[in-house]
């Protein structure tokens, strides 16, 4: 696979993880329509809840996947990309498989402090918004990692002198 392709596939990452982003946040104002999915008791529906969780976990997302993409998008040496490829796959496991999950815990710790219709209320709105930042982000990931993979062990600087640069 060739430098552009995988600057192609991380750009692609990148706006499904910001449109994951943006869903995340827009849930907050759309919150009625997404509750009314799970619930239809008028007393969840009447306190306004925040997703902080698949928030938080999308900003990370975003970040992760913005660090690279500018990485590659720039001239690194083959040695920068192997290190970086590492960095960022040992970076979302860890986000993914420890960070995010502790973060989901700690707030619905807290949110569920203000009661049990609070915590009703937070629990439906992040499934709604779960299931759709979801179906955005795992491809993103898949993309993300196939650029990480298709750069790896490459020398993008050589690569774009020999073909005219992208």
């Amino acid at each position: 696979m060739s430098t552009k392709t995988s600057k192609i596939l991380q750009l692609i990452a990148f706006i499904l993880f910001a449109v994951a982003l943006l869903v995340s946040i827009a849930s907050i104002f759309a919150q009625v329509p997404i509750k009314r999915l799970y619930s239809s008791s008028e007393e969840i529906l009447a306190i306004r809840s925040v997703p902080f969780a698949s928030i938080a976990a999308a900003v990370i997302h975003v970040v992760l996947a913005l660090i690279f993409m500018l990485v590659i998008f720039g001239k690194p040496s083959r040695g920068a990309v192997k290190a970086l490829g590492i960095v960022m796959a040992v970076l979302f496991v860890l986000f993914d498989a420890l960070i995010i999950p502790l973060i989901g815990m700690g707030i619905t710790g807290l949110v569920a402090r203000r009661g049990a219709t609070a915590l009703s209320s937070y629990s439906v709105l992040s499934s709604g918004v779960s299931f759709v930042t979801s179906i955005l982000s795992v491809p993103a990931t898949i993309l993300m990692f196939l650029s990480i993979g298709a750069l790896f062990g490459k020398d993008p600087a050589k690569e774009e002198a020999q073909q005219g640069g992208m």
